[in-house]
């Protein structure tokens, strides 16, 4: 969690320096597989021609803030400029006619690295995640501020992530949560499983109850794969982190009404566990759906059917399309093809960490703890260790392989095979 990240634009003209643009220093970017098929912004910022040194000294409230916020890991070790330095020496490109002047010389790819900053991920994650959820141009003056006191100057990244402003930003708030903060929460759980039971071996609490059992993202790739054609790219599908919160939720319910619910025979047992994990398993299933339906919107791209926030902007990345790809045409045809099967490649190998797999099991893992504790102040260590193998070690494993095979038959059987919407339930139910 000592990675840094930060915002990054380009605003000067320079054909030289666009041949470096994503050279030494920019590390691979991670796109939200959410974001492909969404409509075009842009990566830049700008200020009106009017900002002046004067209200430099106000900060970034001046600013006008357009396209996605985007940020990017570096190494904490760089001290912070002086927000007036940086602003005094970021005024004078940070103007409309800069932005003309860059698209007339064809130096979309550039980037000043006067204007490049960081901010750590550590912070963006925190408030749950508001600078995820909310816009820049919805922030008030002190929010503003409050972020650029944060940011620093960055001449070099760990990781840029990728961020439109078309998709939910709680879902990367939590996508970015889980994926970077698992190891935190599997120690948080299990010191927090063998402190009750260490309280249950000295009797300082009572035994469990005894119950029966957007298309600017797709310029944005374009952008990337062309300057550094042999770079890495790593699509991250949000949907994966909301998936195992939905199967912890559920396997939480499920023991939980075990315990606390008097049902004679396994057959009733299975009936409720089978109306708990339905709806989880259905919104899983609907999650692979809008994957393969970004597939679909790859391979029937339409560059003319795609929107933009505002003309300038349509025509900075219209330009740099033709000249990249010599036509519309051909950067219709590399969307459709190549590079659909790059992203494709790389959705499809991204399986279920096997991490999140145990993570998601954890509710049943502290279930468990409670039988041993049981037993420890009444058996015999040789009955111990049979419990132990059997209901911790087989029982979890057995249930870790059959998560990982359930979300395999959700992403398997994930496209609707009747019409009809009462059918598609009855395929849910038939993966359960």
């Amino acid at each position: 969690m000592g990675q840094n990240a930060g915002s990054c634009c380009a605003e000067a003209c320079c054909e030289d320096a666009e041949k470096n643009a994503f050279g030494r220093g920019v590390p691979p970017p991670v796109y939200f597989a959410e974001d492909l098929p969404e409509a075009v912004q842009t990566t830049d910022r700008y200020v009106h021609s009017s900002f002046t040194e004067e209200n430099s000294q106000h900060g970034p409230q001046c600013m006008e803030v357009s396209g996605l916020a985007s940020v990017a890991a570096t190494s904490p070790s760089r001290s912070p400029p002086l927000r007036e330095d940086a602003f005094r020496r970021t005024s004078t490109p940070y103007t409309f006619t800069a932005r003309q002047d860059r698209l007339e010389q064809e130096a979309q790819l550039y980037v000043d690295t006067e204007i490049a900053r960081s901010i750590s991920l550590v912070s963006t994650l925190q408030g749950f995640g508001w600078l995820w959820r909310v816009r820049p141009e919805r922030m008030s003056h002190v929010q503003l501020d409050a972020l650029w006191k944060t940011s620093t100057q960055a001449d070099a990244y760990d990781v840029f992530l990728s961020h439109t402003w078309a998709t939910p930003g709680h879902l990367k708030y939590l996508s970015l949560l889980l994926s970077s903060c698992w190891h935190q929460v599997f120690l948080a759980w299990a010191l927090a499983a063998v402190l009750v039971m260490a309280l249950y071996v000295l009797n300082l609490l009572p035994l469990p109850l005894r119950v029966p059992r957007n298309e600017n993202l797709v310029f944005e790739i374009a952008a990337y794969r062309r300057a550094n054609p042999n770079g890495e790219l790593k699509v991250q599908p949000m949907f994966v982190e909301r998936n195992i919160l939905l199967a912890w939720i559920c396997m939480f319910l499920c023991l939980g009404v075990f315990m606390f619910v008097r049902l004679p025979g396994i057959h009733w047992r299975g009936a409720v566990g089978f109306f708990v994990f339905f709806p989880g398993i259905h919104v899983i299933r609907k999650g692979y759906q809008q994957q393969e339906q970004m597939f679909r919107d790859l391979a029937e791209f339409d560059l003319n059917s795609v929107s933009c926030s505002n003309e300038f902007d349509r025509q900075f990345i219209l330009s740099a399309v033709c000249r990249w790809y010599g036509s519309l045409q051909g950067f219709t045809d590399y969307v459709r093809g190549p590079l659909k099967e790059e992203l494709t490649e790389a959705v499809v190998l991204a399986r279920m960490p096997l991490q999140y797999c145990i993570l998601s099991i954890s509710p049943l893992a502290g279930f468990q703890l409670d039988y041993i504790a049981s037993f420890l102040s009444i058996a015999s260590p040789d009955i111990i260790a049979r419990v132990i193998l059997t209901q911790v070690l087989a029982v979890n494993t057995t249930v870790v392989l059959a998560t990982y095979f359930l979300f395999w038959l959700c992403q398997r059987f994930a496209t609707p095979r009747f019409s009809s919407c009462a059918m598609d339930y009855v395929q849910t139910a038939l993966i359960l």
